[in-house]
């Protein structure tokens, strides 16, 4: 099944080589709402009309999810299930790293959709990602341990390996790393990390004026929306916490590492001039 649809993409490198689409169809987002440019910010969401608090601006199902166990989430694919991924879960927990065991699943779902491999990556394409030089030796272990995964549980065929080897390589594994530090979240009840599609363009505030709300089954994150926390006016832009802070008690300790979390995770300092709703 996977080589006929294999057969039916160009591969993977024309999305590499394709850049953001000038016109994204995002997934998930509601009437009222459009991606937009902000000046010193880059893209994000903006409210075309008056919307009141409670107003869904995204509903949309995650293009991946990573499971807080690891070795959970690899085993449970079906693709994956007969593979030998113990190299590639050793590694991750030895470093304390996550985006290569979620970039080895999205590759598996590649694999597996119904549409072939480049229509998965269509909406993943379409977020921003943060560019990568040479990848450490250690990501370039991963990257063999995913490559060799995926080899495995297609049947080390020759085929197989060539289609792996030109498609999974390291311009693929350094796009996919950079695309998840820049967008993925992480679900603190399930401990699961999740990329969304629409739900990535939000740029955060201190004082947000959206929230997330998770949808989760049996343990699992199946579905995310994005809700108003209060009225929003037209033009303003809806933005969301990081750190969700918002949903944490309001103790010096907390509100000290959200900070700490902001300026080293994403970058951004929380300051005097900041309009912070933190104690």
């Amino acid at each position: 099944a996977w080589g006929r649809r294999m057969r039916r993409t160009k591969g993977t490198k024309s999305y590499l080589k394709a850049g953001l689409r000038s016109m994204a169809s995002w997934v998930g987002l509601k009437e009222g709402f459009s991606i937009n440019e902000f000046k010193g910010k880059g893209r994000g969401v903006r409210a075309r009309l008056n919307v009141g608090k409670g107003v869904v601006v995204t509903d949309e199902k995650p293009i991946a999810v990573l499971a807080s166990d690891i070795e959970y989430a690899l085993r449970s694919d079906s693709l994956l299930a007969n593979a030998d991924v113990a190299p590639i879960i050793s590694l991750c927990k030895e470093h304390s790293v996550r985006y290569p065991a979620m970039a080895l699943l999205m590759a598996s779902k590649a694999l597996q959709h119904s549409e072939g491999v480049e229509e998965y990556w269509v909406p993943v394409n379409d977020l921003s990602f943060a560019r990568m030089g040479d990848l450490p030796p250690i990501y370039q272990l991963l990257l063999k341990d995913i490559q060799d995964t995926i080899i495995s549980s297609l049947g080390s065929t020759s085929s197989a390996h060539v289609f792996v080897m030109s498609t999974y390589d390291h311009s693929w594994f350094a796009r996919i790393l950079g695309t998840l530090h820049i967008n993925a979240a992480r679900n603190h009840d399930t401990g699961s990390t999740v990329l969304l599609h629409a739900g990535s363009m939000f740029n955060h505030s201190c004082n947000p004026n959206a929230h997330f709300q998770w949808d989760v089954s049996e343990g699992e994150v199946v579905g995310c929306r994005i809700e108003t926390l209060r009225d929003v006016e037209e033009g303003e832009e809806v933005c969301i916490s990081y750190v969700e802070a918002d949903s944490s008690p309001r103790e010096e300790k907390s509100t000290a590492e959200a900070k700490m979390r902001l300026i080293h995770a994403y970058g951004i300092p929380c300051g005097d001039a900041c309009d912070c709703v933190f104690p």
